[in-house]
């Protein structure tokens, strides 16, 4: 069995969740931490000036990504995918979104700086397929709720969405890394003799 990061990236808080390996379901068990960051002031002026502390954000979001990561000695890593929602501007034609821009650059550094300092690449999950890997499936609708419902139901309680959402996508990743299924579920035993 092998240890799994999983992150949440986001440019105001990025979650984080380390799974160590031989995971027992226990709470304590698992380390989680978020880095809240916020756009300086300075950062409405003028492009170049906006450009260099945007970018040093998504520094400081990565140094701190980094050491995690390190900490926990892992040699895998996942993320949660981009979710990409029609953006429209105000005649109805689609648009980039300058948030999912800003995302993915974040995401791009993140990667980048994870392969550089820790040569671990990391793995897109789609949030999705991670929530129905741990809780089996959800209603339509408020979907972080049902899972945070469903997580407290099971003990495992976080101190924000963000920590989380890692946590989801870190433990869709554990069951790939290890070939285990979610021990949230019923498990099935088949008896042939």
């Amino acid at each position: 069995m092998e240890g799994v990061v999983g992150l949440d990236l986001s440019l105001s808080r990025t979650g984080m969740c380390y799974i160590p390996a031989h995971w027992d379901g226990d709470m304590g068990a698992l380390v989680c931490a978020s880095v809240e960051t916020q756009r300086e002031d300075a950062a409405y002026g003028k492009k170049h000036i906006l450009s260099r502390l945007e970018t040093e954000r998504y520094l400081r979001i990565a140094e701190r990504v980094v050491k995690f990561v390190k900490r926990s000695g892992v040699k895998h890593a996942a993320r949660e995918s981009y979710a990409y929602s029609p953006v429209k501007d105000r005649r109805g034609n689609p648009v980039q979104s300058a948030s999912m821009t800003s995302l993915a650059e974040l995401g791009g550094v993140i990667r980048s700086q994870l392969l550089l300092a820790c040569a671990i690449p990391v793995v897109p999950v789609a949030p999705n397929t991670a929530r129905k890997f741990v809780t089996g499936g959800l209603k339509k609708g408020k979907q972080k709720e049902q899972v945070d419902r469903f997580l407290q139901a099971k003990g495992l309680r976080f101190n924000n969405w963000d920590e989380m959402d890692a946590f989801v996508i870190a433990y869709c990743h554990y069951g790939a890394v290890n070939d285990v299924r979610s021990r949230f579920l019923p498990q099935t035993e088949l008896d042939f003799g």
